[in-house]
């Protein structure tokens, strides 16, 4: 352990996720002691078999290697000074994550100067230059000047001498105020592609020889890095080749063996955090997203795009507001430039962030926006939810040279003859975008504003990045649909952005034109028929389960149509549609096709999402009940039931509950105080309708949680409940077995209690049984047999409830002490509604003074009494009287 400095001093091992075993070694001011003899610790695993062959000693006592490694390789670094000199696993690389991670380098005394070669150079170098030490030194080792003016550790301009006398040699342009500019050459070397890239490397450095930036100044140096097989890439000859050609001088950076686009982008980023007012050009051998069928397409494309990003038109564009340059621009899913070749102002790549900072944020902002896509708030249907979208794993630095919010981009397409232009050019979709859901998108307010690669998701993505948004010339305004309005809320920041997400029609507030139609939903409340239908369709990943699942959608469509809910003549049924599941399947081209084949309906797709459970479908039910012209409304849930599990139970079960939703007694109760319905309504274990089908008023479900806060109220709630317990105010295991998750309501069962988690639930249905095997077990039914009530129409808790046990009911029943702390029965139900709802909103305000609750669970008046007097605090208060002084309890 570390025998001088307290752990205190070591970084909390939040920073070292991924690495945890690194973390206690991690501090300079370590100063290890170990019990072994052996540097080899496969002896203790496999030989020395639990005897106890100890001896102390400080360490590390093993000079050199440990047996067992590559001692080819070790031998090939150790020879070779300037190899040392860059080595990771040296003291380059350790002193450089020294001052990363703690600003600090080891104590004069410590054993790293005595273990590692070259200590004593590399002790005096951080002596002299701190934490600049490791850049330094491995610049003097490659022949690289630092620049002066600037203490970061870059390559010094290419082209000061000719910058100092004023004009660029050879240049054919006095008036440009681009002096000089810096190559950035990225090699990738893979074993079984040797020949082909030495090929490309010929035919690119001819390119930059040949090229405008190469007339700019005597010698263009060409600043490269390598990547991927050392060996094969030291046998390249890159310098060799540059050699035969004129006006260029090829300096090598080193090698990685991975993440080598970072490595080059990292130093050309430091390039121009020193030399703003120059001009850089990266050009790499291996490209970007491009989807090449051959390497000879790619090699064309590639040396398409070095031609472009070196020519005057690139280097000196026409418009000087340009400050990035490509052969063509892709705005698919983000702004990138063909085979990710490009030249860029360094004034505007100072401003990007460092490749592996940019990396970081870029995937924490990934992360989020499919957090939000599991939530509802966005959706990603124009692209197929591939890496490359996202820009994850390699395709990250695809994205980087576009990604700040101040791009300012323009082409020079060579391959179609069209020449220089600012960027984007016109309005045609952009290859890979998908023609048909684009179209439908441009007609869906709902649908448009939630897609990720339209405005909402790409004004999240910049300002989770950057905490910028572009400015108010930026061609992103005339670029995107509902940019006026995107434009005004992007100013308000983050929530703002995730409030319109989550309501879309929250934009049109922000629409100072009024061009902005605000309608998001694509619905017209006076032109329906009072009522609306939700649709949840889980398509399964097999061709089997995707069978099945259409004749589902086909079936229950059939019934809906012949059913009340598509009764009223001239007043066609909305049906909202949420798939969720399988992409790429002919699912939703048979939802289309059955919901054209009827005048009666009417289908709006509210997105796919790859995975999530129903809540994706009821966050978008809670959105619409939350606008206010929906108030009024009532609305139908239904979804695929046996599309997951198919049995014919779940087929009965699905069949006779979507009857019941879409039933005058459901869609339009004789009594209106009801405000939810469904086939059956049960109270026991939890308040909730089996199966989740029901349909429901507006204005009552409003009120309830935004199932995007839900689940996480639920953990909250669940985490109080136990202390209850364990202070003997609840007993959870009388009644029922809670362990259940079915009966708790957790992962996935939480959606099918929703909607009965408001304490001002005034339900009904149309069984008049109470055992839902009734439905399920016992036939199929005629809608004849539906009979509405208001409910619970079983006068309390008595054996005809679906698995009560008579003889708990019974203890729990005769005990007044048991009843008021039974978790399901009311004290339980308070405890839940009291903890689930924020502080500042009593939710028992709006239960009515008649309310069911109170005359149908034992202790009913007492209980409303002590909610109507306090409130939240009633559980608390009431179950004082019933503590134990010795309370034996069970944890939940």
């Amino acid at each position: 352990m570390y025998c001088s400095k307290p752990p205190q001093v070591l970084l909390t091992s939040h920073a070292f996720p991924k690495i945890i075993e690194h973390w206690v070694g991690s501090h300079p001011d370590l100063q290890p002691c170990d019990l072994s003899e052996h540097g080899d610790f496969g002896k203790w695993l496999y030989q020395f078999q639990g005897s106890k062959n100890f001896k102390f000693g400080m360490g590390p006592r093993h000079q050199g290697s440990p047996v067992g490694e590559e001692h080819k390789t070790l031998d090939l670094v150790t020879s070779n000074s300037t190899l040392r000199i860059q080595e990771y696993f040296l003291l380059a690389g350790r002193l450089f994550k020294y001052f990363e991670l703690y600003g600090k380098a080891p104590p004069a005394n410590s054993w790293v100067w005595r273990f590692f070669d070259d200590g004593a150079t590399w002790k005096k170098a951080v002596k002299s230059h701190g934490k600049e030490a490791v850049p330094v030194m491995i610049r003097k080792k490659l022949g690289l000047s630092t620049p002066k003016q600037s203490n970061k550790i870059v390559p010094s301009s290419p082209f000061s001498d000719v910058a100092n006398k004023g004009t660029p040699a050879h240049s054919d342009d006095s008036s440009s105020s681009l002096q000089s500019c810096a190559i950035f050459y990225r090699i990738e070397v893979q074993r079984h592609e040797t020949e082909h890239i030495r090929a490309m490397i010929e035919k690119q450095l001819q390119a930059i020889s040949e090229s405008h930036a190469a007339l700019l100044v005597p010698r263009l140096n060409v600043y490269y890095t390598t990547s991927g097989h050392e060996v094969i890439a030291n046998a390249l000859g890159v310098e060799t080749v540059c050699s035969t050609l004129a006006n260029i001088f090829c300096i090598n950076l080193g090698h990685v063996e991975d993440n080598g686009e970072q490595a080059a982008l990292s130093v050309l980023h430091e390039f121009c955090s020193a030399n703003v007012t120059e001009r850089v050009v990266f050009v790499d051998t291996r490209g970007g997203y491009e989807g090449h069928t051959s390497f000879s397409e790619a090699k064309q494309q590639r040396l398409l795009a070095t031609k472009a990003v070196t020519s005057k038109n690139c280097l000196q564009p026409p418009d000087l507001t340009c400050n990035v340059c490509g052969h063509s621009l892709y705005t698919q899913w983000g702004f990138m430039m063909m085979e990710n070749m490009w030249s860029a102002d360094c004034a505007y790549v100072k401003k990007l962030l460092h490749p592996r900072i940019f990396e970081e944020r870029w995937k924490a902002s990934t992360e989020d926006i499919l957090l939000m896509k599991q939530y509802g708030q966005l959706a990603t249907q124009i692209f197929p939810e591939l890496p490359e979208v996202f820009g994850v794993d390699e395709h990250v630095f695809k994205q980087w040279v576009g990604s700040h919010p101040s791009l300012k981009p323009c082409v020079f397409e060579i391959e179609n003859n069209l020449g220089w232009s600012m960027a984007p050019i016109g309005h045609s979709a952009p290859r890979d975008w998908n023609q048909t859901v684009q179209e439908d998108l441009m007609n869906n307010d709902y649908g448009r504003i939630r897609e990720a690669s339209l405005l909402g998701g790409r004004l999240m993505r910049w300002l989770r990045v950057y905490n910028e948004t572009p400015a108010d010339d930026s061609f992103v305004w005339h670029w995107f649909p509902d940019a006026a309005p995107w434009k005004a809320a992007a100013k308000k920041g983050i929530p703002t952005i995730r409030s319109v997400l989550s309501d879309p029609t929250l934009l049109s507030s922000f629409d100072e034109s009024g061009g902005f139609q605000g309608k998001a939903y694509g619905f017209n409340s006076s032109a329906s028929p009072g009522w609306v239908l939700f649709y949840n369709v889980f398509i399964p990943p097999d061709s089997e389960g995707q069978v099945r699942t259409v004749k589902i959608i086909e079936e229950q469509l059939g019934q809906v149509k012949s059913s009340f809910a598509c009764s009223k003549p001239g007043y066609p049924l909305t049906i909202f549609v949420s798939t969720i599941g399988a992409t790429g399947t002919s699912v939703l081209k048979k939802i289309t096709h059955f919901c054209l084949s009827s005048k009666s309906i009417r289908c709006i797709h509210m997105g796919h999402h790859e995975s999530g459970h129903e809540n994706v479908t009821l966050q978008h039910i809670h959105d619409f009940c939350s606008i206010s012209d929906h108030e009024a409304l009532r609305f139908g849930y239904i979804h695929t039931k046996g599309s997951f599990h198919p049995s014919i139970a779940n087929e009965r079960w699905r069949r006779h509950s979507t009857m019941a939703v879409t039933s005058e007694g459901c869609l339009k109760p004789p009594d209106d105080r009801c405000n939810v319905c469904g086939l059956q309504f049960y109270p026991i274990w939890n308040i909730f309708f089996p199966g989740n089908f029901f349909a429901a008023h507006c204005r009552y479900i409003k009120r309830l949680i935004s199932p995007k806060y839900f689940g996480e109220r639920l953990l909250r709630m669940s985490t109080r409940l136990r202390e209850y317990q364990k202070a003997g105010r609840l007993f959870a295991y009388n009644l029922f077995d809670h362990g259940l998750p079915w009966r708790q309501g957790v992962d996935r069962f939480a959606w099918e209690i929703w909607s009965g988690t408001h304490p001002s639930i005034v339900p009904c249905d149309m069984s008049p049984s109470p055992d839902h095997s009734y439905w399920r077990e016992m036939g199929n039914r005629q809608e004849s047999e539906l009979v509405w009530s208001m409910a619970p129409r079983q006068k309390g808790l008595n054996e005809s409830w679906f698995l009560l046990d008579s003889k708990r009911r019974e203890r729990v029943m005769g005990s007044k002490d048991l009843r008021m702390r039974d978790y399901f029965l009311l004290p339980g139900n308070i405890a839940k509604w009291a903890l689930l709802y924020d502080e500042n909103e009593n939710p028992f305000a709006t239960v009515p003074h008649d309310s069911w609750l109170w005359s149908w669970f034992p202790d009913g008046n007492e209980w409303k009494e002590a909610v109507q007097q306090n409130g939240k605090r009633a559980f608390e208060l009431v179950t004082d009287q019933f503590l134990p002084q010795h309370a034996s309890y069970f944890v939940l």
